[in-house]
């Protein structure tokens, strides 16, 4: 039996880390602030150790006698982003997880990505750090994040690896968690109950959270450290209102979600959408979007599709009255 240290567990690919290493028999500590919805997490037999990871001092601390870290704790891209804050949680919290993992000699899994990669052509897990970043607060922490990371293993061969995960949907242990405002869950639920019409327009490489929770725990024990393991779907990239239209079907609604072209200096657009969405609208992807037969090759991984992971999401939806 291992001992595990997980942040972020309360979050929608973190509870579900947190539930897949408890009913393999292994134990968890999760690293939860205190007041937020841990409950789910100790239902489950997790042991919740209050803190922050914005504390380097909290994280040496919660991570002692334990295994591995799975770092999964972060701010995401959403309509409403603060620099500092991204940079104390994504970028910080991140240093402190690689500084716990080095004084204790374990490994540490960081869930990253994507935005700050190259990709011009197939995104790979070979794909280099992108000459240019956007400079939104998301981009700029996950990306110092994650070139800190490779930095430390080619300079002082630290055990980081990282996973990066597609449009996560699916249930998480918390449900309000599950349904934070930057949740493509939230978006299920609008188009559903017909609240959305029409959605900006990109590729995403969707992906079920267990899918993803499934490849994290894999890496624990199989990935290799300074590699980065692409964790998506079965299909390539789709934009958000494809996705969204196989929500509305698969939940028996007759609704079609629009696709949207952002105009960049529409403040009414970026009001809606923030400044990362709006950036990745703008670019050119290649087709197809990502090849990551090294993931599946590595990790064992074998994601489900896309209509394999709505079914039990709706389900899900559906239980909580979160849809009709």
């Amino acid at each position: 039996m291992a001992k595990y240290l997980v942040t972020g567990g309360t979050g929608l690919i973190g509870s579900n880390v947190c539930r897949l290493l408890i009913e393999a028999g292994d134990e968890v500590r999760a690293l939860v602030r205190p007041g937020s919805d841990y409950e789910p997490l100790t239902a489950i037999g997790c042991e919740a150790f209050e803190g922050d990871v914005q504390s380097g001092d909290d994280f040496l601390r919660a991570s002692e006698g334990c295994d591995a870290i799975v770092n999964s704790a972060a701010l995401l891209g959403g309509a409403a982003q603060d620099m500092a804050e991204s940079q104390k949680t994504n970028a910080e919290g991140s240093y402190h997880a690689y500084d716990a993992g080095a004084k204790h000699g374990i490994r540490v899994v960081a869930l990253s990505s994507t935005p700050f990669l190259k990709h011009e052509t197939s995104l790979t897990e070979e794909s280099p750090v992108a000459d240019n970043w956007s400079d939104d607060p998301y981009t700029l922490s996950k990306g110092t994040a994650y070139v800190e990371a490779m930095r430390r293993v080619a300079e002082e061969g630290a055990d980081i690896v990282i996973t990066i995960p597609g449009g996560t949907f699916g249930p998480g242990l918390s449900l309000s968690r599950a349904m934070s405002q930057t949740s493509f869950n939230r978006a299920i639920r609008g188009a559903v109950n017909g609240k959305i019409a029409e959605y900006v327009s990109y590729p995403v490489p969707w992906v079920y959270v267990e899918d993803v929770a499934a490849a994290t725990v894999a890496a624990i024990t199989k990935g290799k450290a300074g590699r980065k393991y692409l964790c998506f779907g079965l299909e390539d990239a789709q934009t958000t209102a494809t996705f969204l239209n196989v929500a509305c079907e698969v939940a028996g609604v007759d609704r079609h979600i629009a696709e949207l072209k952002v105009d960049p200096s529409n403040p009414e657009h970026l009001r809606r959408f923030g400044e990362t969405l709006v950036d990745l609208s703008q670019r050119q992807y290649p087709v197809p979007w990502f090849d990551n037969s090294i993931t599946r090759q590595e990790l064992g991984y074998a994601p489900r599709s896309l209509r394999e992971g709505m079914e039990p999401t709706t389900d899900w939806l559906r239980a909580n009255d979160q849809i009709s």
